[in-house]
């Protein structure tokens, strides 16, 4: 947020409250904050890469995933569940 601000890439550091008390001169960096806390991930999205089209294999592995059975009842679940694999 300066008039001129200085565009560098810093070098990523940790540190505590007590080491920011004793070098408050790195408060003006966008800190990073790292939790132990386990959570939940949220499922990543599909996303499809017009390349894969043009790979020479893609089709090959398309039908054997799809022939793989699916282990689920009825026929939109198993439709989707083979749509998702």
């Amino acid at each position: 947020m300066r008039d001129a601000p200085v565009l560098a890439k810093l070098d990523r550091i940790l540190l505590s409250e007590d080491w920011e008390d004793v070098f408050p001169c790195c408060a003006d960096h966008v800190p990073l904050l790292l939790s132990s806390q386990v959570t939940s991930r949220k499922k990543a999205s599909f996303r499809y890469e017009s390349w894969w089209a043009e790979c020479p294999e893609v089709e090959e592995i398309i039908r054997v995933n799809w022939l793989k059975p699916a282990r689920v009842i009825g026929d939109a679940k198993r439709l989707a569940f083979k749509l998702r694999r």
